[in-house]
């Protein structure tokens, strides 16, 4: 599970439907970019009573399941058309349960800086196993 934080998103809100959508902030303007600082906390989670479920049949992972959850990964990746920019995190930060203490459950809090990105890109937060494959993503867009 990701959320996306930043200061800046108090008080936005989404006027209008479809390609005349806007952004406006919280002052009545209108948003042209994204925050040029992002934050996303993701909870990564094994437990059975946990309500969104993987098939660890799909996982290749052969190892311990507290150091799988303790060695994932993050990138974004920016889509502005058909142009890609990949931006590694400026900090990682395990919060939650502390690393020494066995858990089937793991929350991170990940920051980005981020370039002038517009409005009307699309942002993906992608989750890395500890081999630096892509095990989900989050899509954050308006």
């Amino acid at each position: 599970m990701g959320t996306a934080f930043s200061r800046k998103f108090d008080g936005w809100r989404i006027v209008g439907e479809g390609p005349d959508a806007r952004v406006i902030a919280a002052d009545g303007s209108s948003v042209r970019d994204f925050p040029a600082q992002l934050q996303f906390r993701v909870t990564a989670s094994a437990l059975p009573d946990y309500p969104l479920q993987v098939d660890r049949d799909t996982l290749e992972w052969n190892g311990d399941l507290n150091q799988f959850l303790l060695n994932l990964g993050f990138r974004l990746k920016i889509f502005h058309g058909l142009e890609v920019t990949t931006i590694e995190p400026d900090s990682v930060e395990l919060i939650g349960m502390p690393a020494d203490v066995r858990y089937d459950e793991r929350v991170y809090r990940t920051s980005f800086t981020l370039p002038p990105v517009p409005i009307k890109d699309r942002i993906v937060l992608e989750v890395l196993d500890p081999k630096r494959q892509r095990l989900c993503k989050f899509h954050l867009e308006f």
